[in-house]
């Protein structure tokens, strides 16, 4: 599928904009009977079902957050007019609201040629399966885990001078928000990678007030670092169901 990420900017309410967008794709859809289905805690929307010539459940799939919209749309040539009604109808309708849409961030991706976007902290693109059959993957943007660590950074180097535990009982909160808000999709790889980051940093800070070199592994083993001085270890994904109950620390 195709899909087009509008960035809007507006001090409307975003229900309103919201409202605005389910007009709109309903307008396109005035061959059909629409269908809507709220999902998670951020507003999407679900096309009409299988249509003639489809090679897929649905043609098109809407999204939103507060000042982001992401738009999905079949690739399948027969759904080429759905892709230029749907722009148009959303941005007749954001005008209405004298939304103004980013057009620096705003773009059109092309999952099919291997592209992706990112979306509230995600990076989603498709995937093959070792089955041969695509699939959506979503997993932290770079972006996301770049800013993640570099406050975590912040913390361990104010606290050079402070005992670990202290350090510990700081970033905890903020992993624990982290990876509660991105426990969903493909996550495991980003958070193996996170959890291996903190880890290092965390017995690093333990030599240097040794004034000793390395990581300490044979020193310390993950029990302790774990378990008795306890840093956050719960790097586990949600089932599909769930909805996301925190947001990342801010």
């Amino acid at each position: 599928s195709g899909g087009v990420d509008l960035d809007a900017v507006s001090d409307h309410e975003s229900h309103t904009s919201s409202d605005h967008a389910i007009r709109a794709w309903a307008i396109t859809y005035r061959r059909c009977s629409a269908t809507f289905t709220s999902m998670r805690s951020i507003g999407c929307w679900s096309g009409p079902p299988r249509s003639p010539g489809t090679r897929s459940g649905r043609t098109c799939n809407m999204c939103d957050s507060p000042d982001d919209l992401v738009a999905l749309v079949s690739a399948h040539p027969s759904q080429s007019w759905l892709y230029r009604g749907l722009i148009k109808r959303l941005r007749e309708e954001l005008a209405k609201l004298q939304v103004e849409v980013n057009e620096e961030k705003s773009r059109n991706v092309e999952l099919t040629n291997g592209e992706s976007f990112a979306f509230l902290g995600f990076e989603i693109r498709r995937i093959r399966t070792r089955a041969g059959k695509w699939r959506p993957h979503s997993m932290p943007s770079r972006k996301a885990r770049k800013a993640l660590l570099a406050k975590l950074k912040v913390e361990f180097q104010s606290r050079e001078s402070q005992p670990v535990s202290r350090v510990i009982d700081k970033i905890n909160p903020i992993l624990r928000g982290w990876v509660t808000y991105f426990a969903v999709g493909h996550s495991s790889r980003c958070f193996s990678y996170v959890r291996d980051w903190v880890e290092k940093k965390v017995r690093r800070q333990m030599l240097k007030a040794r004034k000793r070199p390395g990581f300490g592994w044979k020193r310390w083993s993950k029990g302790l670092i774990y378990g008795e001085l306890g840093l956050f270890d719960g790097y586990k994904l949600r089932p599909r169901q769930s909805s996301p109950k925190a947001l990342p620390a801010r």
